[in-house]
């Protein structure tokens, strides 16, 4: 599952140039190892992750219901290193196995509901080997970051591939619970026109996320607070989580 808005080709075309950092990326990468490795990237967007993971050796299926962004990830796949799917966990082939299962860019938070947790990580718990692993990030609700997805503090400028200038901007709308609504808005500058997106993100701690991964069959489950690989602490910004299945660990 990935968020309804990059079913639009204009905003797809912008995420790679809003989305350059590439810390998570390199973590990742390391946690995968060098010995040749099943994964599935589940979310793939434009193949951020599952480009780098082929080109060191491994064999990797990426898996997402936006048509653009898969559109955009095939088309830097030049050497057809990886099979992708248009879909989400629930299209994977029921004979499909995996040794590493992997979720970037906050796709976790998008799952808003408790059955919708529970369904997506049962089905990368199913097509995990004996000794794999899932691995995922999702924003610490401790650090309150929607507290600076407002116009004044979210404001940045980008280059689009295309070089022209992209202003985008976070404007919240609303807190309930758990679950955190925005709006973002890219100014294409030099064109007068804006794009404006809605998003429903949901933040969930430690305590709750143990008990989702623990109940869809994971363990042992090891948090990480920093893409340096630092402990998670209760002032870390992100919630890394590596849930591992039974059996023989398989990541180098």
């Amino acid at each position: 599952m990935r968020d309804a808005n990059f079913l639009d080709p204009r905003l797809a075309a912008l995420y790679d140039a809003i989305n350059s950092r590439t810390e998570d990326t390199e973590f990742y990468v390391r946690q995968a190892g060098r010995t040749s490795k099943a994964i599935v990237d589940i979310g793939c967007g434009t193949g951020a992750l599952a480009l780098p993971l082929a080109h060191r050796g491994h064999r990797v299926t990426g898996i997402d219901p936006a048509r653009p962004m898969l559109d955009l990830a095939r088309s830097k796949d030049v050497e057809g290193l990886v099979e992708w799917l248009e879909g989400d966990a629930r299209s994977l082939p029921t004979t499909a196995a995996f040794d590493l299962a992997v979720m970037t860019g906050h796709v976790f938070q998008v799952f808003l509901g408790d059955d919708d947790i529970a369904a997506v990580l049962g089905e990368a718990r199913s097509h995990l080997r004996a000794g794999g692993a899932l691995m995922f990030e999702t924003r610490n609700p401790a650090v309150r970051a929607w507290e600076s997805w407002v116009p004044g503090l979210s404001r940045r400028a980008f280059r689009a591939e295309d070089g022209s200038e992209v202003i985008v901007e976070h404007h919240l709308t609303e807190v309930a619970g758990d679950l955190v609504s925005f709006a973002t808005t890219h100014e294409l500058v030099g064109t007068g026109q804006t794009l404006r997106s809605e998003s429903t993100l949901r933040f969930i701690g430690p305590p709750a996320l143990l008990d989702h991964l623990t109940a869809a069959g994971f363990g042992p489950i090891t948090f990480y607070g920093d893409w340096d690989g630092s402990p998670f602490t209760e002032r870390s910004s992100e919630i890394i989580a590596i849930a591992r299945t039974p059996g023989d660990p398989r990541i180098a």
